[in-house]
């Protein structure tokens, strides 16, 4: 696969990322910027990389940067935030490349 396709497709998974993490900030009435959304994607995104635990420690670090950036509790804002933007993340994700039955 060419270098500049996955760059193309890196870029979209974090403004698809950043979008859906700031909404959820929306929805459960957080202080969270579209700016500090992204910063927080594009650290996961780089953490998530790590072979074999980056999956684990993305979250761990997901968690730590909603922390620092608003004042939300990890129960329920922070947790809720992580779910929610995950399930708005999964339905844009099926509606553009559809569910495999």
């Amino acid at each position: 696969m060419d270098i500049t396709l996955i760059a193309l497709f890196m870029v979209l998974g974090l403004l698809l990322n950043s979008t859906a993490l700031w909404i959820a900030a929306k929805i459960v009435k957080a202080e969270f910027t579209f700016q500090q959304a992204v910063i927080a994607s594009a650290a996961t995104t780089a953490v998530s990389l790590i072979p074999g635990v980056g999956w684990i420690l993305s979250f761990a670090v997901l968690f730590f940067i909603i922390k620092q950036f608003s004042d939300v509790n990890i129960w329920p804002d922070a947790i809720l935030m992580v779910l929610i933007s995950r399930i708005i993340t999964l339905v844009i994700t099926l509606g553009l490349f559809g569910a495999p039955i």
